[in-house]
């Protein structure tokens, strides 16, 4: 499931695509950066710092050129490139030039020996790593493959808390093994130059995702973090211009998803052509042993094996036969609701009208409506993971509202009360972080309210899950002893960023007895990331025993449970899983899935897509943590299946309140 950002819900339009990687990619909390990729290395090298490497030229095949790289329309400089052996779809970039000008990276020094280029790189945190590019193998090799740190500047041991939050998160660091990425595989060369080591600019893209940079050539400049419309325009004018596709581009279209399968795809434990049940899950013994027979492949073997339609598709002449092919390739063949595409809009291609139809097929409806209605996300796929990303209750079924929050507020935060008020449900319908506006203006005012024994105004919360959290056991003590049920409605939760689900276990869990930790891994390097949360309770602005005194009462004196759904994903299937670890009860129905972090990326001919990634939560035991099928339900709230006919009772809260004693008895 992704730290850094999570992901989140199932996106289909690339300003909300950039949306969620601001959080998840946050792990969410967002951000499990998979780019802490060049750490320190020790050893008997002699740098140099000069720009000077004195490599060889391994070919004088090559073209030269300077564009321009063009970021929302505007040129924001030049680059210089390569086009080596006359295939001018392939832009090759030096690797200082990618690190410092792309990435913006200091160099601390370079060397070259034997066909092999070093490279020391300092972060915006002082932090050094090192990359090794072997021209002789086409390799790139990380001596230590730590993700994390990459980006963010952290140490194996770092808090990541400054005091302006109520929420402090430790990171502990564990493993992390070399990696060597092997480029010949997959027909890719790297040359060697006197001034540099030359790599394809979309492999550098792809490997440094964390970043939350992406860059594609088209053939007369570099595009800088294009959305799907950006790209359509500027491809729109070279190579997607006509439906012909050159053989030399599809090569190297083809060439990209064997590497990204391999390396940086997730694996999540499930495809879309496996879901023989067409459940929404690959949790049968057949459906299992297909996704684990599926993952031992290599990426050629995979797809002609299992999809050899989609394989001519990828591989054809047409582009807009190309785009089809890519577009059930995301959304059916993997299938895993993390990945998926936007289709370019390019009027010239034929064919791309009725394709977008097929995408839009169900604008307008409901997405409950959508699944009562028995409908597929596409007519001609056999995906039946459920699209959440309009999954929300009717205003109509708001009690109470958070003060200031409004219809429009996407994340639709309120806390409501049973009848009989021994039950309440506090309802959020996405994990958006925690808020800025805590640092701002809230935190600061609680602080100075709690210093001056809690007179005058009353501070208010922001307009996130945490204020929400904050707001209701607030209006839940009010009633005394009451209340007796605490839920924690996520059943219409599309997820969002992970730190926001660390920070709400610990606001429920931390009782000094209990510790809220969530754990990812880095599964090609095996690295490990643990957060560690604790919470300030009662915003005093110290988290002391105070604070996990607070919890134990409550925890004592209230049973929580969680109200999940099919339409629980990602972020919020992780908590309803956490929640499950952590002894909490299930209501409802059984949460969807979502597993892997998820990153965007751009394919060689402009087309934006975006895939689960290989960062993955590790459960409380220490093995891996598959939450691809969700989570088990330990009392339902209705005996048949949620639909438009009964979604008031489900919500009801008289009904939740008694599927939380059914849920406790049981046991």
């Amino acid at each position: 499931m992704g730290r850094y950002n999570f992901i989140v819900l199932f996106i289909t339009e690339v300003k909300k695509m950039k949306k969620c990687l601001k959080y998840l990619l946050t792990y969410t909390v967002a951000a499990f950066s998979l780019l802490a990729l060049l750490p320190s290395c020790s050893g008997g090298t002699n740098y140099v710092a000069s720009e000077e490497i004195s490599g060889e030229e391994e070919s004088t095949n090559f073209k030269s050129d300077t564009v321009q790289k063009i970021k929302d329309g505007a040129s924001t400089g030049n680059i210089n490139i390569r086009q080596y052996e006359g295939n001018e779809y392939i832009a090759y970039v030096g690797v200082r030039t990618v690190l410092k000008d792309l990435y913006n990276f200091t160099m601390a020094g370079t060397s070259y020996e034997n066909g092999i280029y070093t490279y020391r790189i300092k972060n915006a945190f002082n932090k050094t790593f090192v990359l090794n590019v072997d021209v002789k193998n086409d390799t790139l090799s990380f001596p230590d493959y730590d993700f994390v740190n990459y980006f963010d500047g952290g140490s194996d041991d770092s808090s990541v808390s400054n005091g302006k939050k109520p929420v402090s998160v430790n990171e502990f660091r564990l493993g992390s093994k070399p990696v060597t990425i092997n480029l010949s595989k997959y027909n890719m060369k790297i040359f060697g130059g006197e001034d540099d080591a030359y790599v394809p600019l979309s492999v550098f893209s792809a490997i440094l995702w964390p970043s939350s940079k992406q860059f594609a050539y088209n053939g007369k400049s570099v595009i800088c973090n294009g959305s799907a419309q950006d790209l359509a325009s500027a491809f729109g004018e070279t190579w997607l211009k006509t439906d012909e596709r050159p053989q030399e581009l599809s090569d190297f279209s083809y060439n990209m998803l064997c590497f990204l399968h391999e390396y940086i795809y997730g694996r999540p434990g499930y495809y879309g052509f496996a879901d023989t049940n067409r459940d929404g899950y690959c949790d049968a013994a057949s459906e299992a042993a297909l996704v684990q027979e599926a993952d031992k492949l290599d990426f050629d073997t995979f797809i002609q094996r299992y999809a050899p339609d989609i394989y001519t598709g990828l591989k054809s002449s047409s582009n807009s036969d190309y785009i089809k092919a890519l577009h059930r390739f995301m959304e059916y063949f993997y299938g895993d609701g993390h990945t998926g595409m936007t289709p370019p809009k390019i009027s010239t291609l034929e064919g791309l009208a009725n394709y977008k139809l097929a995408r839009d097929k169900f604008s307008g409806k409901t997405v409950i409506q959508q699944v009562t209605a028995g409908n597929l996300l596409l007519d001609e796929a056999k995906c039946p993971r459920r699209n959440t990303q309009a999954a929300t209750l009717t205003e109509g079924e708001r009690k109470f509202t958070l003060p200031g929050s409004t219809s429009t507020d996407e994340s639709n935060l309120y806390v409501s009360f049973s009848s009989d008020f021994k039950t309440a449900v506090i309802h959020f319908d996405t994990f958006g972080g925690v808020s800025d506006d805590w640092v701002d203006t809230y935190y600061a005012q609680w602080k100075a309210y709690r210093a001056a024994g809690s007179t005058g105004t009353k501070p208010a919360y922001p307009l996130d899950a945490l204020g929400l959290f904050y707001y209701a056991f607030e209006k839940i003590e009010e009633k005394g002893d009451v209340v007796k049920n605490v839920v924690i409605d996520v059943s219409a939760n599309g997820g969002g960023a992970v730190v926001e689900v660390g920070t709400l276990l610990s606001f429920l869990l931390s009782d000094g007895t209990t510790s809220v930790a969530l754990t990812d891994i880095e599964t090609l390097s095996d690295t490990q990331l643990k957060s560690v949360y604790t919470i300030d309770l009662n915003l005093d602005g110290v988290i002391d025993e105070t604070d996990t005194a607070l919890c134990r009462t409550r925890k004592d004196k209230y049973k929580y449970a969680v109200l999940a759904s099919q339409f629980t994903w990602s972020s919020a299937n992780l908590f309803t899983v956490m929640a499950k670890n952590y002894g909490m009860k299930i209501l409802g129905e059984r949460s969807l899935g979502g597993s892997c972090s998820v990153a965007t990326f751009n394919s060689p001919e402009g087309i934006l897509y975006y895939l689960s990634i290989g960062i993955r939560g590790i459960d409380l035991s220490g093995s891996y943590l598959n939450i691809e099928n969700g989570a088990a339900v330990d009392a339902p709230v209705l005996t048949e299946t949620l639909s438009m006919a009964n979604i008031s009772q489900f919500y009801d809260e008289d009904n939740i309140g008694a599927a939380v004693d059914t849920a406790y008895t049981a046991n």
